[in-house]
C-alpha cells in the first residue's frame, strides 16, 4: 500500500477516534450538569413537601385540639397525638434538608421554636378541658393567645415556601438549559464525527482514484 494512502487512512482513523473522544467527553460533562441541576430541582421540591406537611400537621393538631375541646370525646385526641407526635420529626428534617441556607436555617429555628409554644399551648388547653369540663374548654377557645403563634408559624412557614419557590424556579431553568445545552452539544458532536469520516473517506478515495 502506498505511503501517501496509508497516511491518508491513518488520518482518517485519527480524526474519527478524536471525534468520537470528543463526543464522549462532551456528553460527559453536559450529562452530569443536567444530572447535577435536576437533583437540585428535586431537591427542592422535596424542601416543599415537607413544609406543606407541617402546615398540615400543625393544623390537623389544632383541629383534633379543637374538637376535644367543644366535645370532651376522646376520638379527637388521635389526630391530635398522630400530628403532634410528627410535627417534631418533621421540622428537624425541613431543617437537615435547608442545612446549606443561612437564611432557612434561620427561619427554621424560628418555626421550631413556634411549633413548640403551640404544642405545649395545645396540650394545655387539653389537661384544662380534662381538669374543668366544658366551661374550662370554652374559655381557652377564646383565648387568643393560640391564634397569633399559629399565624406566626403559618407566616414563617410562607417564607419558607416562597424562598424555595425561587430557587425552584432558577433551578429548573438551569436544568432545561442543561438539557438543551447537552442535546446540542451531543448533536454538534456527531456532526463533526461525521464531517471527519467523510472528509477522511474522501481523501482516501481520491488517492485509490488517482492509482
Amino acid at each position: 500500500m502506498p505511503k501517501v494512502l496509508l497516511r491518508h487512512i491513518n488520518l482518517g482513523f485519527g480524526l474519527t477516534l478524536f471525534a468520537l473522544l470528543l463526543i464522549g467527553v462532551v456528553s460527559f460533562r453536559s450529562i452530569q450538569s443536567l444530572i447535577r441541576n435536576s437533583d437540585r430541582v428535586a431537591h427542592t421540591q422535596e424542601v416543599l413537601a415537607h413544609a406543606a406537611h407541617v402546615a398540615s400537621l400543625l393544623a390537623d393538631a389544632e383541629t383534633g385540639q379543637r374538637g376535644y375541646l367543644i366535645t370532651g370525646d376522646p376520638m379527637y385526641l388521635e389526630p391530635y397525638a398522630t400530628s403532634s407526635g410528627s410535627l417534631r420529626a418533621e421540622v428537624d428534617s425541613l431543617g437537615f434538608l435547608t442545612r446549606d441556607s443561612g437564611g432557612q436555617r434561620m427561619r427554621i429555628a424560628r418555626l421550631r421554636s413556634l411549633t413548640n409554644q403551640r404544642l405545649a399551648m395545645l396540650a394545655e388547653g387539653i389537661g384544662e378541658r380534662r381538669r374543668g369540663g366544658v366551661e374550662s374548654g370554652r374559655q381557652w377557645l377564646v383565648n387568643d393567645r393560640g391564634r397569633i403563634v399559629m399565624d406566626q408559624a403559618r407566616a414563617t412557614l410562607l417564607e419558607i415556601r416562597q424562598q424555595e419557590e425561587v430557587l425552584l424556579h432558577h433551578r429548573d431553568e438551569a436544568a432545561r438549559a442543561s438539557s438543551m445545552l447537552a442535546t446540542t452539544l451531543i448533536l454538534l458532536g456527531s456532526l463533526t464525527g461525521i464531517v471527519a469520516v467523510g472528509f477522511a473517506t474522501g481523501m482516501v478515495r481520491r488517492d485509490v482514484r488517482r492509482r
